[in-house]
Parts: structure tokens; C-alpha cells; sequence
């Protein structure tokens, strides 16, 4: 019997930082498919291979040429999380990187 995979469609934010909320929302619940909405596959795999922690908002650059960070606090580590506009309009995350 062929198998059928489950397709999640991304579903671009009015925002960068509202983006970063919704990614981060689904990190904290646990929900790489409510992650996949919201960031690109290789964005949901880097943040899920890291325990959720607490974070504190360190802010979003204001958008510049369709592109963002918005970057998060974690107990001596900073969680850059970079945002894409869209060519429909809003704003997903492409990348999720950690320093420290």
C-alpha cells in the first residue's frame, strides 16, 4: 500500500517578529508541524534539534530589502531567528541559528 505524506503549507505573518512569535509558540508546545507553518524546513530542524528553553526578546531589525532578524535570550545563548518576506506578501523564517 503507497504511503501519503502530510504537506504542511507555510503561512506567511504580517510580520517579522509575528513570525518569530508563531515559530517560537510551536518550539515551546512541541509542534514541529505548527513550526513548518510558519519557517522553512531547515529553520524547524535547527530549532528543533535543541531542547526547548525560555527566551527573552532581544528585538527584530527593522526590514531591510525583504530581510529581518529578530534575535531571543537563552540562559547565555542567543537564538537568531532570520525573516523572509514573501513574494505573496508577509513574512516566514528561513533561518534559526545559535550562538554561544
Amino acid at each position: 500500500m503507497p504511503s501519503t505524506a502530510t504537506t504542511v503549507g507555510l503561512v506567511a505573518q504580517a510580520s517579522p517578529d509575528r513570525a518569530a512569535a508563531a515559530l517560537l509558540d510551536a518550539w515551546h508546545r512541541g509542534d514541529p508541524v505548527g513550526a513548518a507553518q510558519v519557517a522553512t524546513p531547515a529553520a524547524v530542524t535547527s530549532l528543533f534539534a535543541r531542547p526547548s528553553a525560555p527566551t527573552e526578546t532581544r528585538g527584530c531589525q527593522n526590514p531591510l530589502a525583504g530581510m529581518a532578524t529578530c534575535s531571543f535570550g537563552m540562559n547565555g545563548t542567543l537564538l537568531n531567528l532570520h525573516a523572509e518576506a514573501t513574494l505573496a506578501g508577509g513574512w516566514i523564517i528561513d533561518v534559526a541559528t545559535f550562538e554561544g
